[in-house]
């Protein structure tokens, strides 16, 4: 039934007529990394989605932490950095491989007094950037026991494409129809070259179609809210199939090995 339910879905979508639901919550952005990935629903995956989703992307505030006098990162930025605030998106939705800034922080930091201090605004971005990495090693440790992979050679960069899929999905799914405030997200066609790139470490040859229709879809002259959908439509339907292929099958024997099996 699982199955019917995901192919009806990927047919409506690629024919661009889904009925729009809120990316504004974990629930749906799962259904959408399950989808692309075509892996049966497993706990440990679901936390690592929920870890790159929720923790990484969405989770702005973050956790309580010494270094930030016991503060959680937002509210230690509030407190370091007189009259910051922002909304959500203005954080963290730059790319697991982007740099951690963007046009809305920039403007938030000309706006306040302290932005006309060079050193600063330095101090300012430091901070943001020590934070990316800080949730970034969680996620890339997470990401290495979860599927299997060292910590170093080929298995560094699988381990990077696959937080990268994650990561440039949930940005897709922000520019579904139904969002209309996209401050602070990462331009669609840098979350598609980022995606191409996860694809290309994964297999360059076998993701050489994947590729080419993301490419396609990403040169369509129509507007955001569509290509985002069109873009997950060809990810449901091609990157199941890739991600069995790659490596020769030895990356979905990996898979299975750790109890991660595709639909």
């Amino acid at each position: 039934m699982r199955k019917i339910t995901v192919s009806i879905c990927c047919i409506i979508s690629s024919l661009a007529s889904i009925i729009c639901q809120a990316h504004s919550g974990f629930d749906l952005h799962k259904a959408d990394f399950y989808d692309v990935l075509g892996f049966e629903e497993n706990a440990k995956v679901t936390a690592w989605m929920r870890q790159i989703s929720s923790k990484m992307i969405d989770g702005y505030k973050g956790v309580e932490l010494p270094e930030y006098g016991g503060l959680d990162f937002y509210n230690y930025l509030k407190a370091e950095f007189p009259g910051f605030k922002c909304k959500h998106r203005l954080l963290f939705h730059w790319g697991y491989n982007s740099t951690p800034w963007n046009d809305e922080l920039q403007a938030k930091a000309d706006g306040l007094p302290w932005g006309r201090n060079p050193s600063e605004v330095k101090r300012f971005r430091q901070i943001i950037a020590n934070e990316q990495q800080r949730r970034n090693r969680e996620a890339n440790a997470m990401t290495e026991k979860l599927f299997g992979f060292a910590s170093g050679g080929k298995d560094a960069a699988f381990a990077n494409a696959m937080i990268s899929i994650v990561y440039d999905v949930h940005i897709i799914g922000d520019y579904t129809p139904d969002n209309k405030d996209f401050d602070g997200v990462q331009d669609l066609g840098s979350a598609v070259g980022d995606l191409i790139n996860a694809i290309r470490k994964l297999d360059e040859s076998q993701g050489r179609e994947l590729v080419k229709s993301l490419q396609r879809v990403s040169r369509e002259q129509i507007s955001v809210q569509q290509k985002a959908e069109k873009l997950l439509a060809v990810l449901c339907r091609e990157m199941p199939s890739f991600l069995q292929k790659a490596q020769g099958g030895s990356l979905k024997r990996r898979f299975e090995k750790q109890g991660i099996r595709f639909r």
